[in-house]
């Protein structure tokens, strides 16, 4: 929850307190801190309630250094307050220990991710509702699918817009519930009021296709996050270069997902880089999907990148925001590539190689070449936009620390 504005003079009042050791006096100063961009005191304030015992400030310290803002990035002793938090019954808490879980590096998979998401989830935390409406709506069981919408109407009851996209669009098309033209409407309106563009018509059949390793499904209505750990098999359309199809890779509300993850007033065409400073865990668990039927680790991804492209636009392989940690090159060269088309394209927009032959857009459709990606062809100029494009590029080594 988003602690109410600090005004100057009780922040005044509250930095006496702080010198009495209250560690709520701390927190509150912490935050109106960061809310003013000093990002180094607020974290070293969010350190000394933290230190206190103070839980809320746990996590804002702890997620402060899952992204380096305010201190140098340190996932490791993030997951120390983080935990400390959840001793203390926070269920964000217990949100961001299963996000950092599923990287599999400051913490391993375990089956700790699916108690802990169904905690944040039963705590009504948000991103949690989020991440658990998508999972579930990837499953055919009409269970499956009813909580997905009963989810997503909970994380736009409490303000979170996204779910408010996703929810309009199954109202919509009746997906998961009986069709309700006038209640897709009235979200609509109100997201548009708010400046958030509709999204574009997409459609992704749901298939029971195994995953390679799977155990059998579990029953409907649970959080089984390993789902996303498997392979799903993939279509072999050339050897050199290596180049794989996979249909169906992402669902219609992944897809969506990712579209709506874009920034509202934008200007086309969009290109943006997804990182873990997005702490979003519905976004992380396409993430790890799409690496892991890759037969890759999330560890070696460079950030995800979402693109747009209108009419006219071919896709061209852009580079990521100048690295000046030095991941890329510890990480060694790119060695994979997946792309994953997030809507139909009416004209152009696929992707061709010359051995495997033109690829069409078509939405949840994962595509994966090794090496170096080939020059742009004809073909792969979008002739009626827009189109959306999801690309993770994996290096050698690992590149993520978290």
């Amino acid at each position: 929850m988003t602690p109410a504005a600090t005004t100057e003079q009780e922040l005044a009042g509250l930095r006496n307190a702080i010198d009495s050791g209250d560690p709520e006096a701390m927190y509150r100063v912490a935050t109106a801190l960061a809310a003013k961009g000093d990002a180094e005191q607020a974290f070293a304030m969010h350190k000394r309630a933290a230190i206190e015992g103070h839980a809320l400030a746990q996590i804002a310290a702890a997620r402060m250094l899952l992204q380096g803002n305010g201190c140098l990035a340190d996932p490791r002793t993030a997951v120390y307050w983080l935990r400390r938090a959840e001793a203390a019954g926070q269920a964000e808490a217990s949100y961001y220990l299963a996000f950092v879980s599923l990287g599999g590096v400051a913490m391993p998979r375990d089956g700790r991710i699916n108690e802990r998401v169904l905690s944040a989830v039963q705590g009504e935390y948000p991103l949690a509702l989020r991440a658990a409406a998508i999972h579930f709506g990837r499953k055919r069981h009409e269970v499956d699918q009813s909580s997905c919408v009963r989810l997503l109407d909970r994380a736009a009851s409490f303000g979170d817009v996204i779910s408010a996209q996703l929810l309009a669009e199954r109202l919509a098309r009746g997906e998961g519930c009986s069709l309700q033209p006038e209640a897709a409407r009235r979200i609509a309106r109100r997201l548009a009021e708010l400046g958030v563009p509709t999204l574009p018509d997409i459609a992704v059949t749901l298939t029971d296709a195994p995953a390679e390793g799977h155990a059998k499904a579990p029953p409907p209505g649970t959080i089984a996050l390993e789902d996303n750990l498997h392979a799903v098999p993939t279509q072999l359309l050339s050897s050199e270069p290596r180049v794989m199809q996979i249909d169906g890779l992402l669902s219609a509300d992944e897809c969506r997902l990712l579209i709506a993850s874009a920034p509202h007033r934008a200007k086309s065409p969009v290109s943006l880089d997804i990182d873990i400073g997005y702490e979003d865990l519905a976004l992380r668990l396409v993430e790890l999907r799409m690496a892991r039927s890759a037969r890759m680790e999330l560890a070696q991804a460079e950030p995800l990148l979402l693109s747009r492209f209108d009419a006219g636009q071919p896709y061209l392989p852009r580079e990521p925001k100048q690295d000046r940690s030095g991941a890329a090159t510890r990480a060694g060269e790119r060695i994979r590539t997946i792309h994953v088309f997030l809507n139909e394209v009416r004209g152009g927009g696929g992707i061709v190689f010359d051995a495997s032959g033109p690829i069409a857009a078509a939405a949840g459709r994962a595509v994966i070449v090794d090496g170096i990606e080939p020059e742009p062809t004809p073909e792969r100029i979008v002739r009626s936009g827009p189109k959306w494009l999801a690309t993770l590029r994996f290096r050698h080594r690992r590149y993520r620390d978290a």
